[in-house]
């Protein structure tokens, strides 16, 4: 819903990162007022203040990047940005209930890694992705899509990630250390019926 676009705006810094193009070397810091005239930006402060989780899927990759995350049994992204010139090239933000202060809480921000790690590896998503700078769903230059997804607690996630064979090839097996119990590796390809409205502008 557009309400997810509405909370990541406001958790974003008054000064945020932005950049005109990925390859730039250095961000300029702007007003987030200014967020639709750059095509990236860097939503989380320096990893330090942390709302949303981001994840790079790239084009080459022969899964169908749009919809993956439902091949592997995880919870729809609340945003999905896709670049229009490259039609498997998407990055999922999944938007935090709960946004972690990292040097006050090093143990969640731990938590959040793991499950961070966990979900990249079920995805295929891009490794050398640095979780900083990313596309800006608020640009025009990206084509966005919207989840009805209500933001996600590391439970919710840790519940979804770490109950599922992180390898579709069986490979590797991640259990949740988080629980006294170990649960079979499980794929499950879910039915969910996402309504995705495609942003046609944002002011």
């Amino acid at each position: 819903s557009y309400a997810n676009m509405q909370r990541l705006y406001d958790k974003l810094p008054t000064g945020l990162p932005l950049a005109k193009n990925k390859a730039e070397k250095a961000n300029k810091y702007s007003h987030k007022s200014l967020v639709a005239e750059y095509s990236h930006f860097t939503p989380n402060i320096n990893k330090k203040f942390i709302h949303c989780m981001v994840f790079a899927l790239d084009d080459h990759l022969p899964q169908f990047n749009f919809m993956y995350w439902s091949e592997v049994g995880l919870p729809p992204p609340n945003i999905i940005i896709k670049n229009p010139l490259k039609n498997n090239s998407i990055q999922y933000i999944y938007l935090l209930e709960y946004p972690i202060y990292c040097q006050k809480n090093p143990n969640v921000k731990n938590w959040l890694d793991d499950i961070y790690r966990v979900m990249r590896e079920l995805l295929n998503a891009d490794k050398f992705f640095n979780r900083t700078r990313s596309k800006n769903p608020f640009s025009p230059l990206h084509d966005v899509f919207l989840s009805g997804a209500e933001p996600y607690t590391l439970t919710d996630l840790a519940d979804k990630a770490f109950l599922i064979d992180c390898d579709i090839n069986s490979q590797t097996t991640y259990i949740n250390p988080f629980k006294t119990t170990t649960t079979a590796p499980l794929v499950v390809k879910q039915q969910i019926d996402l309504h995705l409205h495609q942003l046609q502008a944002v002011n």
